[in-house]
């Protein structure tokens, strides 16, 4: 079945740039403004950034390998970068408006960074995507959850105690301040390969659990696994496909490019829990 990590992001293209690996000649300006506005991989002007100008060259350029597969169904992570990748790799599949999304609460990214972080509402998002999408994008999974914490419940469970315990003092509308305070506090204190805001554990946790609904779901839709396509990320796609971790928990597997459509059998990876 076809999973495909998302384009490249504006956080993505803060990492290149601040590990000199592209120039500011090969960026647009408010993109060379942005990055320089920034005060490292912490600031809340992270929070669930969307594609930059190559992260959508790269969704295009993904547009004639998907177009040769009989897609209907795309299981989409609910954070934007995820969500313009499948919009844009997609727009002119042959069957384009047969396609239904479906955005899944569970594939979304390993919370690491502010990008991790979810920040929309849920009326916005179905109005952008009816607007800007012949394809059929379907949020009930998330219009039963909370409109921004939806990630809480995914979460292990000390940490959903945590954050709860915070936003009991400081307000709901404060839980993209209090994650990054965690994480920046998480990052300053634990040892050096447990510094991730959620682990790799419930990464993996979350991936056994997305590919029994989706084994799930194919048989009861009676698809073929050439018909449906994931979109999701990199951590994630690491903890859900890995076959070993390694002594710090960390899933041994390939580095995943961004944009670029390849193929894992459900049957197998769900051996390997």
């Amino acid at each position: 079945m076809l999973f495909i990590r998302h384009a490249c992001s504006m956080f993505n293209l803060w990492g290149k740039w601040n590990h000199k690996v592209i120039r500011e000649e090969d960026m647009e300006a408010s993109e060379i403004s942005f990055i320089k506005s920034v005060k490292g991989k912490f600031d809340i002007k992270f929070l669930d950034v969307p594609l930059c100008a190559m992260g959508r060259a790269e969704a295009e350029a993904a547009q004639k390998v998907v177009s040769k597969l009989p897609i209907k169904y795309i299981i989409s992570s609910p954070l934007k970068r995820a969500l313009e990748t499948t919009n844009i790799i997609f727009a002119r599949h042959p069957q384009e408006k047969e396609i239904k999304v479906i955005v899944h609460p569970m594939i979304r990214e390993c919370i690491s960074n502010p990008d991790d972080i979810p920040d929309w509402t849920l009326k916005n998002l179905k109005e952008k995507y009816k607007i800007e999408s012949k394809m059929s994008y379907d949020f009930t999974m998330l219009e039963v959850l909370h409109p921004a914490l939806y990630f809480l419940d995914t979460l292990q469970p000390e940490l959903k105690e945590t954050v709860m315990e915070k936003l009991k003092v400081v307000g709901e509308d404060k839980y993209a301040e209090v994650l990054v305070e965690l994480m920046v506090e998480k990052y300053n204190s634990a040892p050096k390969h447990h510094k991730r805001f959620e682990s790799n554990a419930n990464g993996r946790k979350r991936g056994k659990l997305f590919l029994e609904w989706l084994k799930k779901f194919i048989e009861e839709k009676e698809l073929k696994e050439n018909e449906i396509a994931v979109v999701t990320h990199y951590c994630y796609l690491q903890c859900l496909a890995a076959k070993e971790f390694d002594k710090n928990g960390k899933p041994v597997y390939p580095a995943i490019p961004n944009a670029k459509p390849f193929v894992l059998d459900i049957d197998e990876l769900l051996l390997n829990y």
